[in-house]
C-alpha cells in the first residue's frame, strides 16, 4: 500500500472486526494463516491446488441459514446481478 487509506469508509463496527482480524493473524505468514482461516470456516473446500467462489448456499449454511427457499432466493438474485452487470 502507498498510502493509509484512512478509515472515513469505515462503521466502527468494521473497525473492530478489522483489529480482531489483524490481532489474531498478527505474526502468521500467508500460508499459516490461511490454514488457519481455513480451519475456522467450514463454508470453505479444498479446490485441489486452484480456486473458485465459495457458494453463497454454503456461506448461509455454516451460518445456520438452513432454509432453502432463502438459500435460492439469494442465490437468484446474485445470479440476476450477475447477468446485468452489478
Amino acid at each position: 500500500m502507498n498510502k493509509d487509506p484512512g478509515l472515513d469508509e469505515l462503521s466502527e463496527a468494521e473497525t473492530e472486526a478489522a483489529d480482531e482480524a489483524f490481532k489474531e493473524y498478527d505474526g502468521l505468514g500467508c500460508k499459516e494463516a490461511a490454514a488457519h482461516a481455513h480451519q475456522l470456516y467450514k463454508e470453505w473446500e479444498n479446490p485441489g491446488g486452484t480456486s473458485y467462489p465459495i457458494a453463497i448456499a454454503n456461506i448461509l449454511s455454516a451460518g445456520g441459514q438452513t432454509g432453502h427457499e432463502y438459500i435460492d432466493e439469494v442465490n437468484l438474485h446474485c445470479r440476476l446481478n450477475e447477468l446485468v452487470g452489478r
